[in-house]
Formats: structure tokens, sequence, C-alpha cells
């Protein structure tokens, strides 16, 4: 008597991979849903970073800026080089040493996903902090009292607030 072979029939392979197709379908949702669950967490180390910012400008008694860029999805914290000079300077991340203080959210792994949709301080998208914590929006180089409150939006839905006088932040 003939032994039967091993093996899966084609109609058996069909089948198999047609059940895969249909759960990578349903899996598509969730994955794109944990882009919604990174945004407070990126909002909130953008907080972080607007407070370290003022703070270091009080307790400095330097002006500090930050310098938004929508097309490069990233921002830039630079600091006066003295009191009054008006010059600025690149600063290191004090949590990763890093030299300048960038965080650029298309090579940050921590938050896939996440896009600077829009700035607006006065419609500039550069904010500085001066030695009292208030907030500037700064345009060709000139710094002006924010007139209404600064936002800054994750992609296109979480907006981050900087109050005008005070340079509260919050989201």
């Amino acid at each position: 008597m003939k032994r039967a072979e091993a093996g899966f029939t084609l109609t058996e392979l069909i089948m198999v991979i047609v059940i895969l197709g249909v759960l990578a379908l349903a899996a598509i949702p969730i994955v794109n849903s944990f882009v919604g669950a990174w945004q407070p967490d990126a909002a909130r180390m953008i907080q972080a970073n607007l407070r370290y910012a003022e703070e270091l400008a009080v307790t400095s008694n330097r002006h500090t800026r930050i310098a938004f860029s929508v097309a490069g999805n990233n921002y830039t914290i630079t600091q006066e080089t003295g009191p009054g000079t008006g010059t600025y300077a690149n600063i290191a991340n004090p949590a990763t040493k890093e030299n300048p203080f960038t965080v650029d959210f298309d090579t940050l792994s921590e938050f896939p996903g996440i896009t600077i949709s829009a700035v607006s301080f006065d419609g500039q998208s550069m904010l500085e902090f001066d030695s009292l914590g208030r907030p500037y929006s700064v345009s060709g180089g000139t710094p002006t009292l924010l007139a209404s409150n600064g936002t800054i939006t994750l992609n296109g839905a979480l907006t981050i607030t900087v109050t005008k006088n005070t340079g509260l932040v919050s989201c």
C-alpha cells in the first residue's frame, strides 16, 4: 500500500494567507491609534522644555529663545551669551548633554508619528523669555511682548498654550 505524502494543499495555503491578510487589516487601526496615545507625552515634553527655557532665563538673567520649525518638525533652544548682549548661542540639553538643545520629532524614536503642525507666537515661530519669565514673540531678531496667547499644535489636534504676560505653559 502506498503511503500519502505529508503537506498542505494549495487551498489550505490560500486560506491561511487570506486569514493573515484579514488580521493585518484589523490591526491597522490599532497601530494608528498609538500616535494619538503619544501626543500627550510629546506635549508634556515640549511643555517641560518651555518651562526649562523660562526658568533658565530667570535664573541666569539672560534671555532664552525657542525656535520652532514646522517644516523641520523640530525646535531648538538658545540663550543670550551675556545679560543684555542680544547675541544668542546654542546650549546643551541638561538631560542628554547634547549640544545644541534640539528636539527633532522626525528622528526621535520615543514619539513616532508626532508632528508639529502649527506654531504661532503672534504669528511668529520663535518664542523668547526674559529674565522675569515674560514671553515674547521674535520677528527678525526683535522681541515683542506677546499680545495674545501663543500656541504650538501637534498632529493638528493637541495644543500647547503659552499665556501672554505670565509665560504659563499648559496643554
